[in-house]
C-alpha cells in the first residue's frame, strides 16, 4: 500500500474511532450536568404526588432498591454480583442532604452509566411522563432515615 492511500486510511478510521468514543463518552451519566443541578421540582409537594411516587417505585424501583429504599431489593444481590456495585441506600442522609432534587430526577431520567456500563436504566422511556418522574422524586425524599 502507498504511503498517500495508507494515511487516508489511517485518517479514515481515525475519524470513525472519535465520534465512536465521544458517543460512548456522552453517554457516561455519573455526573449530573450543572444546569440540572438546580432545577426546582415543578411538581408541588403533598400527599398525592407522594402516593403516585410510591406507585411508581413499586413498579419500576423496588426490586433493586428495596421497599424502604436501603438498596436491598430482592435483585440487590444479582444486580451487585453482575456489576459489582450495590443498588444506592437512598434513605442515608447524606445521600439525601447532597443531592438535589434535579439530580435525583436526572438521575431517574438518565440512568447511571459509568465506563459504558449501566449500573441503573434511564427511566426516562419507561416513565415518559416529566411529571411522574418528579413525583417519584416527591417519593424518594420520603425515604431518608427517619423521615415522617
Amino acid at each position: 500500500m502507498n504511503a498517500g492511500l495508507r494515511f487516508a486510511v489511517a485518517g479514515l478510521a481515525l475519524a470513525v474511532a472519535l465520534p465512536a468514543r465521544a458517543a460512548q463518552e456522552s453517554l457516561d451519566t455519573t455526573v449530573a450536568p450543572d444546569e440540572v443541578r438546580d432545577r426546582a421540582n415543578p411538581v408541588g409537594p403533598g400527599p398525592e404526588p407522594v402516593r403516585a411516587g410510591r406507585l411508581l417505585w413499586e413498579q419500576h424501583c423496588l426490586t433493586c432498591h428495596g421497599e424502604e429504599g436501603r438498596g436491598d431489593g430482592p435483585n440487590a444481590r444479582l444486580h451487585e454480583a453482575r456489576k459489582h456495585v450495590a443498588p444506592r441506600d437512598l434513605t442515608d442522609p447524606r445521600f439525601q442532604e447532597n443531592v438535589t432534587d434535579g439530580e435525583i430526577f436526572w438521575r431517574i431520567s438518565k440512568g447511571l452509566v459509568e465506563e459504558g456500563e449501566v449500573l441503573m436504566p434511564s427511566y426516562e422511556k419507561k416513565i415518559p411522563s416529566e411529571a411522574q418522574r418528579w413525583m417519584l422524586v416527591h417519593y424518594v425524599r420520603t425515604l431518608e432515615a427517619g423521615a415522617p
